[in-house]
């Protein structure tokens, strides 16, 4: 199936940023993130509720889903959000009651926002981006001389036919369960890409390459959204597996290791696995996009994207 790409985003531009989940930890981050996007030349037009707060979402639903909806069917070619925490799969049943499906553009973020991701790649054909986030890492001080930055600007500017995903600053990839393998990315959090299953926005894993990532959940949590996913033939059906960063899952007294937990449960299915991926909630990041070509080569850890990102205008 070919995926439905934006259009590669160009300076001059209109971009959204909402929150579709839960409230900005600081006003002034979030700004900065803001500030970071125009001065790369783009036209930043904040959503109206962006810091509202109601326990712990940004706001009401109806108006977290009024943002969304406008930021969709709005001028801009990009929609980012400001951070994660809970709230997407409250907006599923808004998106649902749409009547016609939005025109393509970029849709961008990382944990909750997985819901959000999935339902575009399902529903509505996308290509979808795991990656930064305006509140969190675009608005962090020194975000310019990143490394996630780095890689940001680089698929932004040069869109390559041809990406090999480099390595973390601070962590190797490693290879779990040696093989290789080609296929459509697809994953995202685990925490929330398990509940997709079961409902009309699950994808269709058969072909493909499962990526995830968690933070500060327990070994035995990860046990039981992993034994979840595999119940459900998810790992018999994908070519492959990439695990990104495992943030504060592991505690330093446990006998079992998350690299053995990991190995437990995979190993079995002979698909190539790779760990320390370049993505999640660690301190730098890559984007994944969900709906492009991956190979995976866990011999050699070596991950590539084999098509553009964007589409070009």
């Amino acid at each position: 199936m070919n995926r439905r790409k934006p259009a590669l985003l160009r300076r001059g531009h209109n971009v959204q940023v909402i929150s579709p989940a839960s409230t900005p930890h600081q006003y002034e981050v979030c700004e900065q993130g803001v500030r970071y996007l125009s001065e790369k030349g783009f036209n930043v037009q904040k959503g109206k509720y962006i810091y509202e707060k109601k326990d712990y979402l940004a706001g009401e639903d109806d108006r977290r889903a009024e943002d969304l909806k406008k930021a969709l069917f709005g001028s801009g070619r990009a929609v980012f959000a400001t951070r994660g925490g809970y709230g997407c799969a409250r907006l599923v049943p808004f998106l649902k009651a749409l009547s016609v499906v939005p025109p393509i553009q970029i849709l961008m973020g990382y944990s909750d926002l997985t819901t959000l991701l999935l339902y575009a790649y399902t529903c509505w054909n996308w290509v979808t981006y795991y990656g930064p986030m305006v509140g969190v890492e675009m608005g962090k001080e020194d975000f310019e001389s990143s490394f996630t930055a780095q890689c940001f600007s680089f698929l932004l500017e040069h869109n390559p036919e041809y990406y090999t995903v480099p390595d973390l600053p601070y962590l190797e990839m490693e290879c779990l369960v040696p093989g290789k393998a080609e296929g459509e990315l697809v994953g995202g959090c685990l925490s929330v890409l398990s509940p997709v299953l079961g409902t009309s926005f699950c994808p269709d894993f058969r072909g493909k390459i499962l990526f995830f990532e968690e933070v500060g959940e327990p070994l035995y949590k990860i046990d039981r959204m992993l034994m979840h996913l595999a119940n459900a033939g998810v790992f018999e059906q994908v070519e492959g597996v990439i695990i990104g960063e495992m943030i504060e899952c592991e505690r330093s007294s446990a006998k079992l290791r998350l690299k053995d937990l990991f190995y437990q449960l995979l190993a079995p299915y002979g698909k190539p696995v790779i760990i320390n991926a370049p993505f999640g909630h660690g301190r730098e990041k890559c984007i994944f996009p969900l709906g492009v070509k991956a190979y995976l080569d866990a011999d050699n850890t070596e991950i590539c994207f084999l098509e553009k990102l964007w589409k070009e205008d």
